[in-house]
């Protein structure tokens, strides 16, 4: 689940769900720092910019899927660009398809003052340290899905200040001034890194 947020002009109160790709795919095609025009008239949305017209489907806004979200068991704020670093340096290692399901994902330790993330195949291993006063407390341990590593390495690229990192029982939030990112957790065991 990705919360993102965009300056508006002006508005009425009202929320709507339409087809992800196919909005991206249309507001790729309008210049850049052109003004966008969204009306909602009998279930279809149109968008304007300029002589540009185009209308989307819509759903009701009560039916988008929620992800549950647990309440954090850990909170920890890091430097966004040394937090992509540490990602940058370990993600080549994880698995793609593996049946392993556990390696197809990254193993994320917080507590001892320090971040540590973790990366296997089952042919090689990648980890990487960073120190981090204020995580105290036992290390808790958690596997974030190899799509939920790939966003977050994305996302950070446009971040400059501080991200903050909250772990549940079941979901990783990340979240900066610009977005909110929720995904769920990998159940499994992963391998102990140290043999």
């Amino acid at each position: 689940e990705l919360l993102g947020k965009v300056e508006i002009l002006s508005s009425e109160d009202g929320e709507i769900t339409v087809p992800a790709r196919k909005l991206v795919d249309i507001c790729r095609e309008i210049p850049e720092r052109a003004d966008i025009e969204f009306f909602l008239n009998e279930g279809r949305l149109e968008i304007r910019s300029g002589r540009f017209r185009s209308t989307l489907s819509t759903l009701p806004a009560v039916d988008f899927p929620s992800v549950d979200q647990s309440s954090a068991e850990m909170t920890v704020e890091l430097d966004s660009k040394s937090f992509k670093k540490l990602l940058d340096q370990t993600a080549f290692a994880m698995a793609q398809q593996d049946v392993r399901y556990f390696l197809n994902g990254m193993l994320i330790e917080l507590g001892n003052k320090h971040v540590r993330v973790v990366a296997t195949d089952g042919h090689r291993l990648a980890m990487s340290d960073l120190a981090q006063e204020g995580v105290d407390g036992p290390v808790k341990q958690v596997i974030v899905p190899r799509k939920g590593v790939i966003e977050i390495q994305r996302l950070l690229q446009e971040v400059e200040s501080k991200v903050v990192v909250s772990i549940g029982s079941s979901h990783l939030c990340v979240t900066s001034e610009m977005f909110a990112l929720t995904t769920k957790l990998v159940d499994g065991n992963f391998p102990d890194y140290d043999r």
